[in-house]
């Protein structure tokens, strides 16, 4: 069987981000339907704001 490739991503900083939270449901279901899951959180580390 082929795994389909899928990568989710967020990025925020905050603990507890609704945003990471759902892009892990995400990838823990994309990965249970068979797809080879990369999941990646990226925090903005420079201090910045915007």
């Amino acid at each position: 069987m082929i795994r389909t490739p899928a990568m989710v991503f967020t990025a925020s900083a905050r603990k507890g981000s609704l945003n990471k939270k759902l892009a892990r449901v995400a990838s823990e279901s994309a990965g249970e339907s068979g797809a080879d899951v990369t999941l990646s959180l990226i925090f903005d580390i420079t201090g910045e704001t915007s």
